[in-house]
């Protein structure tokens, strides 16, 4: 949407919802690769050596999981693990004796396709766990108390706005620039997914990072959706990377249905972070 709201200032064309649909393929495609790269995990690999074994297995293990392990380290005999400081996966064609490793993986040396799998299953759990935590975190910080409100009575989309907004702006998380900032970026395409909505200015521009929560037991008319959790997002530039982590993360989480009808379930602040940081 920023990409089509700039190119329409510098055209005088209006970027329409289909074209920019067709702008995020393509910048949605670079930041997922980008992504994978990123969280790639490091990986030691225990096989003790028995000809070409290790390099055999080593090799297959990086094409199956090219994308989510990088293989650090093979090492040969056991005793060689406690010399390795840091590693987020150990795959052992060995039992190890439990310790300082919390996710190790016991394979066949000639890694069969359960193994495979149960390599697979590892590193899906590991993405989860940092996943939970850093989303808690993130949210801890974006969000308190204060910015979480339960309504249980029939508003406007533009009331509701109205509202929030409000109370943005006099807990000081705001100017007064905000509330047209919002209405700016609703009117080139709804921030409304099914039953959720997320509000923001396209302007980084708040004086502090804060996401006011709303349940509301009504649905809320919005453009032809009807919602009933609101987000409204007010971002300052410097905590950018922590709003596109927490806000992307939000709307994978709450388009499923069942973990939207949990997160509408809670009666307070503390129980709807929890719950959001369990899905």
């Amino acid at each position: 949407v920023g990409v089509a709201c700039c190119l329409s200032r510098m055209t005088g064309f209006r970027v329409d919802e289909d074209e920019i649909a067709y702008i995020a393929l393509h910048i949605g495609g670079n930041l997922e690769n980008y992504q994978k790269q990123k969280e790639r995990l490091i990986c030691v690999l225990v096989c003790p050596q028995y000809y070409d074994m290790s390099d055999v297995m080593s090799e297959k293990i990086s094409r199956e999981f090219s994308d989510s392990l990088l293989i650090r380290s093979i090492i040969t005999n056991v005793s060689e693990l406690v010399a390795v400081k840091t590693a987020d996966l150990i795959i052992s064609t060995v039992t190890l004796q439990p310790g300082r490793w919390e996710h190790v993986v016991t394979v066949n040396p000639f890694l069969r396709s359960n193994d495979l799998e149960n390599i697979r299953r590892e590193i899906f759990e590991i993405h989860r766990e940092r996943k939970r935590e850093s989303l808690k975190s993130m949210l801890l910080q974006m969000t308190s108390p204060e910015l979480f409100c339960r309504n249980d009575s029939h508003f406007t989309q533009e009331e509701i706005l109205s509202f929030m907004i409000d109370r943005m702006e006099g807990l000081g998380y705001v100017g007064p620039s905000f509330r047209e900032e919002v209405k700016e970026r609703e009117k080139h395409s709804t921030t409304a997914f099914g039953r959720l909505a997320v509000p923001h200015a396209l302007a980084l521009n708040a004086f502090r990072t804060g996401i006011y929560i709303l349940l509301s037991e009504k649905p809320i008319a919005w453009d032809e959706h009807q919602v009933n959790l609101i987000l409204l997002f007010a971002v300052n530039r410097e905590d950018r990377t922590m709003f596109h982590e927490v806000f992307d993360n939000l709307i994978v989480l709450l388009l499923e249905n069942h973990n939207l009808e949990q997160a509408l379930s809670c009666q307070s602040y503390e129980e709807f972070v929890d719950t959001l940081t369990m899905l």
